[in-house]
């Protein structure tokens, strides 16, 4: 729950069995969904108020991935800020005008970048390592699986094991975490 100085307020909900974003009047009357399909709104980043702009973290990609996005409370498209396909996870700076991107994918160690607002561009790069990479540290990045469960709902997991225990047919202890 956002409340606007307009009156308004954002309000976050699981509704549709997905989280989203959608603007009320002040009575709580909704005006609009700002964002739908089947993906979740992860995080409410920021509202720039004076723009009317709603930056917000999700899934909309895929489930494997989380972006920045930015949309207009007055509807319309969602504009992706974040192009590398992986993980973000962004802070907003306090006038909105910048952000602090942490990006990083299963072969590519986190990396800190500036962002300038709206438009998502790299101003500077903050932090990188680029050669600790899991294989310069002699680690195997995890195999990403799917399968549909009975009812065909389509489930991930991250599967980390060595070749010698891929290779093996004993019994493994396996970690289930949800």
């Amino acid at each position: 729950l956002r409340f606007l100085q307009s009156g308004e307020f954002l309000w976050a909900s699981e509704r549709t069995g997905f989280c989203h974003l959608s603007i009320h009047d002040a009575t709580g009357r909704e005006l609009r969904a700002l964002t739908e399909g089947e993906w979740m709104v992860t995080g409410q980043v920021a509202v720039d108020e004076e723009r009317r702009l709603v930056y917000f973290q999700s899934t909309c990609a895929g489930p494997l991935e989380q972006h920045l996005y930015v949309v207009s409370l007055d509807g319309g498209p969602l504009q992706r800020l974040t192009p590398e396909p992986g993980w973000h996870n962004t802070v907003i700076s306090p006038d909105g005008r910048f952000c602090v991107d942490t990006w990083q994918n299963l072969e590519h160690p986190a990396r800190l970048t500036l962002r300038s607002l709206p438009a998502g561009q790299v101003e500077a790069l903050l932090f990188e390592h680029e050669e600790i990479t899991p294989a310069a540290l002699g680690l195997r990045p995890p195999e990403i699986t799917s399968f549909r469960t009975h009812d065909g709902v389509l489930l991930y997991a991250a599967i980390y094991a060595s070749e010698e225990t891929r290779a093996s047919t004993q019994p493994h202890p396996l970690v289930v975490a949800v």
